[in-house]
């Protein structure tokens, strides 16, 4: 499930995460697991920023300032 549009946990980065995990923690280095991460916390950046946009709708043009000076740098 794509919660963030664009964006999409796909088998190379869920293995990625895993050769990463085999360094950090090898007992929790597996594709469910990982991808169950990847799943976590892409959920809770959206919760985040729904949530910051409810609770200060000004913060939102702050964040969409930074977004336009780092996709500026990007082309």
């Amino acid at each position: 499930m794509t919660i963030m549009s664009g964006y999409q946990i796909t088998d190379e980065i869920v293995n990625r995460v895993v050769e990463l995990m085999q360094v950090i923690d090898p007992a929790k280095a597996n594709p469910d697991y990982c991808r169950a991460m990847l799943e976590y916390y892409q959920s809770q950046i959206v919760a985040g920023l729904r949530q910051k946009a409810l609770d200060d709708p000004d913060a939102i043009e702050a964040l969409q300032e930074e977004f336009d000076k780092w996709l500026s740098k990007t082309k």
